[in-house]
């Protein structure tokens, strides 16, 4: 018997039992699609996230200035602009730097009230944020005077939608100040190192925002590097100029390489979790595969010693229960990879990643399955083929 009368025999006798073969199909269909999924989606996440960083670039520091005392009088000496050129000369390998401070308003809109973040800026912020403008102009510390704000775009189609007309121009009450909009903020990428929401937000002058907040201060900075710069050593410069500016401050960094280690360990620990849920799913299913075999050959004693009986050598016996093992775990080997694919896609979109795709977890599967056929087929398959021919057919 050839291999291609082989894998007919087997495709015939699958078919022939569609409810059991139904069943062993779905262990390995859980477990590859899980193994897919589970890469699929851990890649895509990684890519997001390095995308996140080429916003802004990897030569970023992000500072945060934060105080021990609760207390809304804080006498410990507070960040100010004065202070930027003291902190800024910390290092040669400091190309910019940009002073924020937020806190969030309230804009009454009609029957509803919005809530959204107040960003207090300097001319430095758009440059080192990487922000674009669709229209207008940026605010800086120059209009310490003017009630001026520039709004993102998502805030913008909001207004726009309610407004039915242009929002440059038009103001916008938040509490007991009222701005001017003079510019509109293009779609921006957000940064796990800022926890800022530009898109749905609006930046007004930061001398403005502190005149009309008494709880509000510089408390952060962006620290933007030359390139090629060393982001640890810099740090370490600037560690020792904040400290000693301000010696009862709490002071906190960012860099890419952190928060980057931070995902990656985030991301080991969920792919340890859904690897050991996929291995189970795989395992059960190889057992299901394996004790379906094993009932075939207990169901096909008869057959085999007819087969063995009219010339079928063990090799031949082997090489069917094998091959039809192989079917089964490839069959939903191949349906998991595309259950697996199809999940992943919707996590990305849900998610609002990029749509990518991957030949590794798609082999990865592939092999997987194809590897827990031959595992799992193969006990049954060499007891079938050990089967005397006489005993079985005398049997019967």
């Amino acid at each position: 018997m050839n291999l291609k009368l082989s894998f007919q025999y087997s495709l015939r006798n699958l078919l022939s039992a569609r409810l059991r073969s139904i069943l062993a199909i779905l262990g390995i269909l859980v477990g590859t699609g899980s193994v897919v999924a589970l890469l699929y989606s851990g890649n895509m996440a990684a890519e997001h996230a390095l995308a996140q960083f080429k916003s802004l670039g990897t030569n970023i520091i992000a500072v945060s200035v934060s105080s021990n005392s609760q207390k809304k009088n804080d006498q410990t000496r507070q960040l100010v602009l004065s202070d930027i050129p003291i902190i800024k000369a910390a290092s040669q390998s400091i190309d910019s730097i940009a002073p924020y401070s937020s806190s969030y308003a309230r804009i009454p809109l009609q029957e509803k009230t919005l809530s959204k973040q107040m960003i207090g800026v300097t001319s430095t912020f758009p440059t080192v944020m990487k922000t674009h403008l669709i229209s207008g102009r940026y605010v800086n510390e120059w209009d310490r005077d003017n009630h001026y704000t520039v709004i993102g775009s998502k805030l913008a189609k909001k207004l726009k939608a309610k407004w039915h007309m242009n929002v440059l121009g038009k103001q916008i009450q938040t509490g007991k100040d009222i701005y001017t909009i003079v510019g509109v903020l293009g779609k921006w990428t957000p940064s796990y190192l800022v926890f800022l929401n530009l898109n749905d937000g609006l930046m007004v002058p930061l001398p403005a925002l502190l005149a009309s907040s008494s709880y509000a201060k510089i408390n952060s900075l962006v620290v933007r590097l030359k390139p090629g710069a060393d982001i640890k050593k810099t740090q370490l410069k600037l560690d020792y100029v904040l400290h000693h500016l301000y010696p009862q401050k709490t002071i906190s960094f960012r860099n890419p390489e952190q928060v980057i280690n931070v995902i990656d360990k985030q991301r080991h620990t969920l792919s340890l979790l859904l690897t050991a849920i996929a291995g189970i799913s795989l395992l059960v299913g190889g057992i299901g595969v394996m004790n379906i075999m094993l009932v075939s050959v207990t169901e096909r004693r008869r057959e085999i010693g007819l087969l063995m009986a009219i010339g079928a050598t063990r090799r031949d016996i082997l090489s069917m229960f094998l091959i039809e093992s192989i079917l089964l775990t490839l069959i939903g080997g191949i349906v998991g990879i595309i259950a697996g694919v199809t999940v992943a896609m919707v996590i990305a979109t849900f998610s609002h990643w990029e749509l990518m795709f991957y030949a590794s977890p798609v082999v990865l599967g592939f092999l997987v399955s194809t590897g827990v056929g031959i595992l799992s087929g193969f006990y049954p398959a060499l007891r079938a083929s050990g089967l005397d021919p006489i005993k079985v057919l005398h049997a019967e």
